[in-house]
């Protein structure tokens, strides 16, 4: 018996290896340090094809992590990256978003995760119409940070067990609008349903799953309602109820739905429903052709259907007949959950040629981190703080003074209400007050106009930092735009 059992966990080993050799492993270097993550991109995908970011959850690991989701990639063809968190304090893999635990974690990775959708979309041709993001637990979590904080960067987003932490409401309202979806247990001791208020569980204050959907709600301005008991993923099979909720007639028809799992715990909930089926089937109603128009199949003829703003007639939901053992519910006559479509062949949308030059500036300009400063540097060994900047531009065919007064004086001067990416900075030099003697370049601008830089510093050499620091908000002088569109 044990050698039986022995026999069928090395085929599942051997199954799991497979899957993960269809993951190539790559690196990012666009925010300042290496990021590895795992692609799923094989070479006979469609020109555009949709792309979905998954995130794992806190202490997860990208190599092995949800082999469904890279069975539905090849099911319908799309594009599957799963990137690797980044390590806290306590060496726990996973996306900042401010647990406790996570104090002194310098990693920004909203704007990784945002930055990274834009490379893959430049260097491979994903569509940026069709960028889907997908987490569970702290994946989940982040996931809603991105919706409100950069809504603009996907397509879709769907949670597993995720939260609206109290900070991100006390600090921010959602952006704009991006369809959502929520997957959650009530019974879940880990992410808690009603929220945890008094932060008794540690990972930070939180509100409840209702109160952090009501949020996405309002973003999408969604007017009608409607709540179905889900149908049983096997009727041969005892699972738990499942209702889902539906907001609807949003922004553009966009949904924002909430599954509730009555009595499940912190899980993806396979034994209740087809998780991931139900994610790509959501992700599905918002993709797009180059014009905008939402593009549906329908299973049965395999057909394509499009227009422009959502006035295609989508198949008519079947649900199965209610047991009798179960108890009264009455759905709304409007379509419920479809079979997830076929593969679809979107064309891509890709990023101006401004942000492409400047995520190839930035990426390049990466790859010097930690080499040595010294005065009247120019690389690639040792950099003084102009030789750096114009090493850097040099290479995409932009000629810089190797002098901070004079680089100050090229391109053309910028507010910092208006900074983007690949910009140049100008700081005083030791001197407060005094005429420019410091120069970096743009890394990633924040929600309040704050910016981090990459330069070559006296102490550290070439390094990010952070214009939040005392050192360099006292000395800001100014910055120069030297991209163009």
């Amino acid at each position: 018996m044990k050698r039986i059992v022995l026999s069928f966990a090395l085929l599942i080993s051997i199954t799991v290896c497979a899957s993960a050799q269809d993951l190539e492993k790559h690196k990012y270097y666009g925010l300042g340090s290496a990021r590895e993550y795992y692609l799923y991109n094989p070479q006979d995908i469609a020109p555009g094809a949709p792309l979905v970011i998954l995130l794992h959850g806190y202490g997860g690991d990208a190599t092995k992590y949800r082999p469904e989701m890279l069975e539905l990639a090849k099911k319908y063809r799309f594009a599957l990256c799963i990137p690797q968190g980044a390590k806290d304090p306590s060496g726990k893999k996973g996306w900042n978003v401010r647990y406790p635990s996570q104090a002194g974690m310098k990693s920004n990775d909203v704007n990784f995760i945002v930055n990274l959708a834009k490379k893959l979309q430049k260097q491979y041709g994903f569509s940026k119409a069709n960028t889907f993001l997908s987490g569970m637990s702290n994946g989940g979590d982040i996931g809603y940070v991105i919706a409100w904080q950069h809504p603009e960067t996907f397509a879709a987003i769907a949670s597993v067990a995720g939260l609206t932490f109290e900070w991100l409401i006390d600090e921010n309202f959602p952006r704009g609008s991006v369809p959502f979806m929520e997957i959650h247990g009530t019974e879940d001791r880990t992410s808690e349903w009603m929220g945890d208020h008094e932060n008794k569980g540690g990972w930070g204050s939180y509100a409840s799953v209702p109160i952090g959907i009501a949020y996405m709600i309002a973003a999408n301005k969604c007017k009608a309602e409607e709540t179905i008991e889900f149908p049983l993923l096997d009727p041969e099979k005892p699972s738990r109820k499942v209702y889902l909720h539906r907001y609807y007639g949003g922004i553009n028809d966009s949904e924002v739905l909430l599954y509730e799992v009555i009595g499940g715990n912190h899980s993806w909930h396979l034994k209740d429903i087809d998780t991931c089926e139900e994610i790509w089937k959501f992700f599905s109603k918002y993709i797009t052709d180059e014009n905008g128009a939402r593009i549906y199949a329908s299973p049965a003829s395999q057909t394509i259907y499009a227009d422009a703003r959502g006035t295609i007639e989508e198949e008519p939901y079947q649900p199965a007949p209610a047991a009798a053992s179960k108890p009264e519910v009455t759905p709304a006559p409007v379509p419920a959950p479809v079979p997830a479509p076929a593969p679809v062949q979107a064309p891509s949308a890709r990023p101006s040629s401004y942000d492409a030059m400047a995520d190839d500036i930035i990426e390049e300009a990466s790859k010097y981190l930690g080499t040595p400063y010294r005065y009247a540097g120019s690389g690639p060994n040792a950099f003084d703080c102009s030789g750096f900047t114009s090493f850097i531009f040099k290479k995409f065919g932009y000629t810089l003074p190797h002098s901070s007064s004079e680089q100050g004086k090229v391109g053309k001067p910028v507010s910092q209400n208006d900074l983007r990416r690949g910009d140049i900075v100008l700081f005083n030099g030791s001197r407060v007050g005094g005429s420019v003697g410091h120069v970096g370049i743009v890394v990633d601008v924040k929600y309040d106009n704050s910016f981090t830089f990459i330069h070559s510093a006296i102490k550290g050499g070439v390094i990010i930092s952070d214009s939040l620091e005392p050192y360099y908000s006292s000395r800001y002088k100014g910055a120069r735009r030297i991209l163009h569109d």
